[in-house]
């Protein structure tokens, strides 16, 4: 009797052993490296929203256990460097955080400066968030996987000139022109006010994307007269907006009026005769 006592507490002891062994901590460095691809989106006290596509965010594995090491390069931002970032699990993903250094400057003068990292891992739903409070009042970089959305980049005013060309003239400019482009219930619209030519809308329009720049595509009304008489004529609308908005342009053509209206709209001050010379 007393002998089959010992083995089942040796038994008991052994299944402990076990137990305690299986609830040990999981290493999920292997769950988590690899290569994310998306877009960011950076704020600081001057500006927020500033967008940026094609960014990618590499992982890999750290010194030990649950330890990643985390690199963003970015031709705006600098390059970060994450060491030993801490992996663990939750509800929402795989949660990351950490701190290093962020190299950024200009004119091939670059600095360190602290910053921390924190991230959540979810397929196809993957965010990290870059800060540093000593950059620019406080600069943070938020990087989302996946393709850019468009509405997050195309609406919006746009504040430039405009070119207009027909069959009996060219280089009728005007400054201080506004397009706005709107979207509600995944359509954009383009519309437009101009003092010599009327009113030009378009819904509906085509989005596509690639490199970086969205195009658009569409047809619309144009309204214009004189002394009170308007008439409305078709017309079409062509655009780009590229992620970083650096260079928005927007083309409308109306075939029906002077033998064939074109306004070409350029984002920014319209240059300066001595600048096109």
């Amino acid at each position: 009797m007393k002998k089959t006592l010992t083995l089942l507490a040796i038994a008991v002891t052994l299944m402990t052993v076990s137990c305690s062994n299986d609830d040990s901590p999981a290493n999920l460095t292997k769950e988590v490296t690899g290569t994310y691809s998306g877009y960011t989106s950076a704020s600081c006290a001057y500006f927020s929203g500033s967008m940026s596509a094609d960014q990618k965010v590499v992982i890999s594995e750290g010194s030990s256990a649950n330890k990643v090491n985390v690199s963003y390069e970015s031709t705006t931002w600098g390059t970060v460097s994450i060491s030993d970032a801490t992996v663990g699990e939750s509800a929402q993903g795989y949660i990351l955080s950490g701190s290093g250094k962020w190299s950024m400057g200009h004119n091939g003068n670059t600095s360190d400066y602290d910053c921390t990292f924190t991230g959540v891992i979810k397929s196809g739903e993957s965010q990290f968030t870059f800060s540093s409070p000593s950059v620019m009042g406080g600069l943070k970089v938020e990087f989302t996987e996946g393709e850019i959305p468009a509405d997050l980049v195309i609406p919006g005013s746009y504040k430039g000139w405009t070119d207009a060309t027909c069959a009996y003239f060219q280089g009728m400019t005007a400054e201080n022109q506004i397009v706005t482009i709107s979207v509600k219930d995944d359509k954009y619209s383009l519309a437009y006010t101009s003092d010599t030519w009327g009113e030009f809308s378009a819904d509906d329009l085509k989005v596509t994307y690639s490199d970086g720049v969205f195009t658009l595509s569409g047809d619309g009304i144009c309204k214009m007269g004189m002394n009170g008489n308007v008439s409305e004529y078709p017309c079409s609308v062509s655009g780009s907006v590229d992620v970083e908005k650096s260079s928005p342009a927007f083309v409308i053509t109306v075939p029906g009026v002077m033998g064939g209206l074109k306004i070409t709209f350029t984002n920014g001050d319209k240059p300066s005769e001595s600048t096109n010379e």
